[in-house]
């Protein structure tokens, strides 16, 4: 039986970064789930994504530095705290960032009680303690994918942020301005980053992080949960994009799991294969605890898990 999603209940989407969060959320938003008015390249609303970071930031730490937000979160009057104060910005005028100023007006801050909404970011690995209090309802929808492809990911991403750094920062825009002045939040509009540089090994240590504490989320979490594998939705698995469909609560099942089919190529799962490299880091690290317990460690056909 479909679970109902309604104002109080969104579809939040979290895992690993660069563990395929972005093409599922961009693939729902085709399919009538709202996700943002405003979001970053990688999909994330600025109006969540700000919010984690600053909570992130009050730990001492960042997305790439996340252990130290569970720390932070474990002290129940310090918790209640955030999550009275998240509570109070999704209550405020500053949740029109999220929904855009004219839906925001037109429809007095809430979404129709049968709109299907949610946001992706995969900080809520660690600070979903937090948001749970102010949606105790929510739909967590998380996605994992093998450590060797993540970690190489990572690497390139950031060979790619350091290149960028040789180039003239561009000054925020207006827009960006008065975004950050509405928000509440100090906050510059785009990605905080360390000052350390990824390699491969840096990366699936990361990840290992990540998906440690992913496996305890999932099974912290009391209301609707699924959680899919990136190499079954990368390879067009139509179980998996079924459970998915479903689980979003799709108006049009069929067409959604055609148009991922027109769109996504099976040869992302398990890049790293082609790369002798990356097939050699893959043979040190397959035997972790991680790999072997996600099922990464023999390369074979994959599988979906419902919980």
């Amino acid at each position: 039986m479909r679970q109902v999603i309604t104002m109080s209940s969104p579809i939040v989407i979290t895992g690993m970064h660069r563990s395929g969060t972005t093409l599922v959320t961009r693939q729902l938003q085709g399919h009538g789930v709202f996700t943002g008015a405003h979001v970053d390249p990688n999909q994330e609303d600025f109006f969540f994504l700000k919010r984690n970071e600053w909570l992130m930031r009050q730990a001492g730490g960042s997305w790439d530095a996340p252990a130290c937000t569970l720390d932070f979160l474990a002290r129940p009057n310090q918790l209640e705290a955030i999550g009275k104060r998240l509570a109070r910005d999704i209550r405020s005028v500053r949740f029109a960032g999220f929904m855009g100023l004219g839906s925001y007006l037109v429809n007095r801050g809430r979404f129709h009680s049968q709109a299907l909404w949610g946001w992706k970011d995969p900080r809520l690995v660690f600070t979903m303690p937090a948001w749970r209090l102010a949606f105790p309802n929510a739909h967590l929808l998380y996605i994992s994918r093998n450590g060797v492809d993540v970690a190489a990911s990572l690497r390139e991403r950031d060979r790619q942020r350091l290149a960028n750094l040789l180039s003239p920062a561009p000054h925020p825009t207006l827009v960006e301005r008065l975004g950050n002045a509405c928000h509440g939040i100090e906050f510059h509009a785009r990605h905080l980053h360390s000052a350390s540089e990824f390699t491969l090994q840096s990366g699936f240590d990361l990840w290992e992080q990540y998906v440690a504490q992913g496996e305890c989320l999932l099974e912290d979490h009391r209301g609707p949960k699924l959680a899919l594998r990136f190499e079954d939705l990368a390879a067009n698995c139509d179980t998996a994009l079924s459970q998915l469909a479903s689980f979003a609560n799709l108006s049009d099942p069929e067409a959604f799991i055609a148009s991922w089919k027109d769109t996504v190529q099976p040869d992302r799962a398990h890049a790293f294969l082609g790369d002798p490299e990356l097939r050699a880091f893959f043979g040190e690290v397959q035997g972790s605890h991680w790999m072997r317990k996600l099922g990464y460690s023999v390369l074979m056909g994959g599988s979906t898990s419902s919980i």
